[in-house]
């Protein structure tokens, strides 16, 4: 009995506790409440969009990325339940250019209510790249069955290409088609909440300067490079390249699928030996194996290069964004050019 009682008054000492705690937190939580109430939700398909949203929206929006840490951009799908969330949003920003090859099947299942927004509206895009001398090394291979199988890859690539329209995504690898793409995305979250007009006014700006920044930057480190070659871990770089006057050449296509073939290796020693390229690219966060042997067979160096289609969440907690990856890639590119011929080095 007395056990029962102590019991009793233990129970009602704790539910005291828990409402004196609730009513402590009442106005905290309800002010966290009221902020994730007045924050619109918006969902964005890359890294890029999830930084120039977070920047430009600050407080006002809750910002989700899709395609979580390591994810692959070209074959990733969204789940049943990445559906719901959608539709619950109030604003979904996409890249465009036919990054997104899954939208059309999604399309039925997304509430028409949802303001979807294509962020590549503006940005002068190029026609997606083929490697066609990978084929025709590949068609010289006496391997048959495993051409066979490498041009199915090949031909299923090229077709998900014609499927997109032909339009090569990767524009965001240009800080001038991606400063087109950020304001894109300050329009939509002006069009989404008028009232918040002024505050996302003075965000776009602080992000403006940050591209101007960075742009001058890269203007002036790359200034007088014009017509230099690119080993790039894909062929994701051709807005960078047509920027400062360059040409890239991939390790793999436009997908980065498949592998290094041998006729492929041969033709990257032989163009690295014929015009005095030194760096070997390879995707940041990546394999750098194959570069590395690449590297090796030119006597020269294997240097990261990031594609930026996948921030891992590890690295963002590290700091690393779009703004931190791209001056990474100008720290290599400039460093690429050390020791090559005509640099006087």
């Amino acid at each position: 009995m007395r056990r029962k009682t102590i019991l009793s008054l233990f129970l009602v000492f704790s539910l005291a506790l828990v409402l004196a705690g609730c009513g402590k937190k009442t106005t905290h939580e309800s002010e966290e409440s009221g902020k994730k109430e007045s924050q619109r939700k918006v969902y964005v398909t890359t890294p890029a969009l999830y930084d120039f949203a977070r920047m430009i929206g600050g407080e006002k929006v809750e910002v989700k990325n899709l395609v979580q840490g390591g994810g692959d951009l070209h074959h990733w799908e969204p789940s049943p339940d990445l559906i719901r969330k959608i539709n619950q949003a109030d604003l979904f920003l996409i890249n465009g250019a036919g990054l997104e090859g899954w939208l059309d099947n999604l399309s039925a299942s997304l509430d028409p209510s949802i303001k979807l927004v294509d962020t590549s509206q503006g940005i002068d895009l190029i026609m997606a790249e083929h490697d066609h001398d990978e084929d025709h090394d590949h068609d010289e291979d006496d391997d048959h069955d495993h051409d066979d199988d490498h041009d199915h890859d090949e031909d299923h690539d090229h077709d998900e290409d014609h499927d997109h329209g032909g339009m090569d995504p990767h524009f965001w690898t240009s800080l001038k088609a991606a400063r087109i793409q950020a304001k894109n995305v300050y329009q939509a979250l002006v069009d989404m909440d008028p009232a918040n007009k002024d505050y996302f006014k003075d965000q776009w700006g602080k992000l403006e300067k940050v591209f101007q920044d960075l742009g001058d930057k890269y203007s002036k480190a790359l200034a007088g490079k014009e017509g230099k070659t690119l080993i790039v871990p894909h062929l994701a770089f051709s807005y960078l390249c047509r920027d400062y006057g360059f040409q890239q050449v991939g390790l793999q296509g436009h997908h980065a699928d498949g592998q290094l073939s041998a006729g492929k290796i041969r033709q990257i020693v032989d163009l690295a030996t014929s015009q005095g390229i030194t760096t070997i690219f390879y995707e940041g966060f990546g394999d750098d194996s194959a570069a590395q042997n690449l590297a090796m067979e030119i006597a020269g160096k294997a240097l990261p290069l990031y594609t930026i289609e996948s921030i891992d969440d590890k690295e963002r907690e590290k700091g690393e964004n779009y703004f931190t990856l791209m001056e990474k890639n100008l720290e290599s590119i400039v460093q690429s050019f050390e020791g090559e011929s005509g640099d006087g080095e």
